[in-house]
């Protein structure tokens, strides 16, 4: 999207939203001047904050309406250390893992300080991120929510597990009816921590091979979408199918899960005939206030 497009006061599930957030992810991973630059030229926000240390990196912005919280996912050496650095420490409730506990503490402080020229009781915060983003993003929302920060919802984009049974449930009862975790097919990152100590949080939002978007019955879809999957990579002609059905790590890149969202809003809201670019497709969709 060119022009910010963003239905500030829906809190439960919005596909506009979650391409929003998807490409406020995306952002996360670039620079400091592109981030403003790009956030004046083309959302037309100019209260940014940007923080960075030790690898860890995020953006907070926000306008009349919305603040924003994004994280930068796995981009170095680094970040890969941080993600398999999962011995379980302790959280208020239940344990979390270790490496994202320490990445979130580099700049919380940071974070927490400008949160003060971000938030109103009329302005609702909205947290994303994608990969490591996505872990950062959940612990955030977990301080944030103890703190009684007004969250208007969190997006997130192949995540990983975070925290174990008892941090899951506690979040849950906090958040889960605005907080969503976008998988895509058999993307590798989703389930890379140890399914027997670590579990999920929120609602999965399960993307297929065929990039279609499960809400419902995610689990029979997913042993569909595997099934088709392991079909079509025992053809003789994979490779000429590799770009059609991409899997393991190809499937954690953020550009698919955008590419994804992209396609659901147009099957489920076909454009008009006048509507020739994809920014004259979303203007339409925001007016309508679609869900």
């Amino acid at each position: 999207m060119s022009k910010f497009e963003f239905n500030s006061k829906k809190t439960d599930f919005d596909l506009l939203n979650a391409l929003c957030m998807a490409e406020s992810s995306q952002l996360a991973y670039k620079s400091e001047a592109e981030v403003k630059e790009f956030l004046n030229a083309k959302w037309g926000i100019s209260r940014i904050n940007t923080f960075d240390k030790d690898e860890t990196q995020a953006l907070l912005c926000s306008n009349d309406e919305v603040a924003i919280l994004a994280f930068r996912g796995t981009d170095s050496l680094k970040d890969w250390q941080k993600d398999f650095n999962a011995v379980l420490v302790d959280s208020k409730v239940g344990h979390i893992h270790k490496g994202f506990k320490q990445a979130l503490d580099n700049i919380w402080e940071k974070i927490d300080t400008a949160l003060a020229e971000h938030i109103r009781e009329d302005r609702l915060l909205w947290v994303t991120g994608h990969s490591l983003g996505g872990a950062l993003a959940t612990l955030a929302v977990d301080r944030l929510t103890d703190s009684k920060i007004p969250i208007g919802g969190m997006y997130t984009f192949g995540g990983p597990m975070v925290g174990d049974e008892k941090f899951a449930d506690n979040f849950d009862r906090k958040i889960k009816e605005h907080s969503f975790r976008f998988v895509n097919d058999e993307d590798i990152v989703t389930w890379i921590s140890l399914p027997a100590f670590y579990h999920h949080i929120g609602i999965e939002c399960f993307f297929d091979c065929a990039g279609v978007l499960h809400r419902k019955h995610v689990w029979y879809h997913k042993l569909l979408s595997y099934s088709d999957n392991a079909e079509v990579r025992s053809r003789p002609e994979l490779d000429k199918l590799k770009a059609q059905y991409p899997n393991g790590i190809q499937d954690h890149s953020l550009d698919y899960y955008i590419k994804y969202l992209k396609k659901n809003l147009l099957a489920e809201n076909p454009p008009e005939p006048e509507q020739r670019t994809f920014k004259d497709y979303a203007n339409r969709l925001f007016r309508k206030g679609i869900s």
